[in-house]
């Protein structure tokens, strides 16, 4: 069986139109997950969970990078 048979011709994946629909990451998001990276020697897997699963780490991280990152903005 075919993939076109399994999902039909009509797949998400397969329009160009829906690549704006796809979920990106900041720069910002991208440092605070690189930051968490190098600091506790996690891969990028368990860096992401801890990212989810610990409180207000996101904005502690963000708090510490301003120092390195003046072009941080608040509320962005």
């Amino acid at each position: 069986m075919s993939k076109d048979q399994i999902i039909g011709n009509k797949s998400f994946w397969d329009s160009r139109i829906n690549l704006k629909n796809k979920p990106s990451l900041s720069h910002r998001t991208i440092e605070v997950i690189d930051h968490i990276m190098v600091e506790e020697e996690l891969p990028l897997g368990l860096a992401l969970e801890k990212l989810m699963k610990t409180p207000n780490l996101y904005e502690n991280i963000i708090e510490k990078l301003k120092n390195d990152y003046p072009d941080i903005k608040e509320n962005h």
